[in-house]
């Protein structure tokens, strides 16, 4: 059963029904019902029916995730139209997950086992796909804000200036062949101080769009990594996955959204430190 409803009547709400529901996701609607269903007060808030309704999105999430997918294999192009399409799909549920997760008052490792985020080729996802409309997201932005009365508007216009050089500085610290050769810690520190400057800075810009209600660059914000890791609350590694797939998405982001600056980076820092 995708949800706990232990106080509905399937016989007077048969589409509700888990029997009767069919594959991996169920039909059109049928979720923002579910949660609408009338339960006992005291139930509503409960911590099995939240989780119940976490883990419910979640899927949906993911659903459309991998859709999103199957349909650029199906088209073999990435339309506008098909990105703003998946995007407003996956962006519903992915909220509604959020909405039930801040009620929760679970930790970030209770949370990311019950979502379970982190399986689709971060390539493929809806987010990284976004990078090649970046251009066209920017101008939108830059027009609304240059339109705006906000006495910040000097700064906003500004917003998305720094993605390609902090992107550039990404691929150098992940490319320092010599510093991870000689200086492991210090590799992996600039490595990961870099990512988490590059993924601040996409989630400054969704932020800023959505300050002026504009179309933000990714539907969603990203988790850097910047919090105090602990290996043994994460049974499973469900949190390290997540941030994987959050950092990986972030790369691919930024690689369809500047594809000449990866593609020499990485052309040059494999000829020159092949040997290392």
């Amino acid at each position: 059963m995708l949800v706990d409803l232990k106080d509905l009547d399937y016989k007077k709400f048969p589409q509700f029904d888990p029997k009767n529901q069919k594959g991996d996701r169920v039909s059109p609607n049928v979720g923002r019902k579910i949660a609408r269903v009338a339960m006992k007060e005291e139930d509503k808030e409960s911590m099995e029916f939240l989780t119940g309704q976490m883990a419910f999105w979640a899927k949906q999430y993911r659903f459309h995730e991998a859709d999103f997918g199957k349909k650029l294999e199906r088209d073999k192009r990435l339309s506008y139209e098909l990105l703003e399409e998946s995007e407003k799909l996956a962006s519903s549920d992915f909220e509604s997950m959020k909405s039930f997760e801040k009620r929760t008052g679970l930790s970030i490792y209770e949370r990311d086992k019950i979502e379970n985020i982190g399986y689709i080729d971060p390539a493929e996802t809806i987010e990284a796909a976004a990078g090649e409309f970046f251009m066209r997201r920017r101008r939108a932005l830059e027009k609304k804000v240059l339109e705006s009365s906000n006495p910040e508007k000097e700064k906003d216009v500004k917003i998305g200036d720094e993605l390609y050089r902090l992107y550039g500085e990404h691929l150098y610290y992940c490319y320092d062949y010599e510093t991870k050769r000689t200086d492991y810690e210090a590799y992996q520190a600039n490595r990961r101080n870099s990512h988490n400057n590059l993924i601040n800075y996409l989630n400054l810009m969704n932020d800023t769009a959505r300050k002026y209600d504009v179309t933000p660059f990714t539907f969603r914000n990203f988790l850097p990594n910047d919090f105090i890791y602990d290996e043994d609350l994460d049974i499973g590694k469900y949190t390290d996955r997540r941030a994987e797939y959050d950092r990986a998405t972030v790369e691919f982001y930024c690689r369809n959204a500047f594809p000449s600056i990866w593609e020499k980076a990485d052309r040059e820092y494999r000829r020159g430190n092949m040997y290392h």
